[in-house]
């Protein structure tokens, strides 16, 4: 009896862990990793011609950021949520 209580803990411990990794893959590969920090900063666009979520942000060919949501604004217009990484530095009147 012992054995079968260790097995369905083992298999209760198992079944945590892969949630947990299909959780985080899940968010990764939709382009919001769960544990990145960074810098989120709206901006208002013109035209977002082809712009979507999880496109990669460069600044001079260097990628700094990701594209977390487009939406249109009732203006006009559209507001682009960009997640900038943290190693990047902004100056102070940004």
């Amino acid at each position: 009896m012992d054995n079968r209580r260790r097995n369905l803990a083992a298999i209760g411990l198992l079944t945590l862990v892969a949630t947990i990794i299909f959780v985080w893959g899940l968010f990764w590969l939709m382009g919001t990793p769960i544990f990145r920090g960074g810098l989120d900063v709206n901006v208002v666009l013109e035209d977002g011609g082809g712009l979507k979520r999880s496109d990669r942000v460069h600044l001079q060919g260097v990628q700094v950021g990701l594209v977390r949501d487009v939406g249109l604004r009732p203006e006009g217009g559209v507001l682009a949520r960009i997640r900038l990484d943290s190693e990047l530095a902004l100056p102070t009147d940004t």
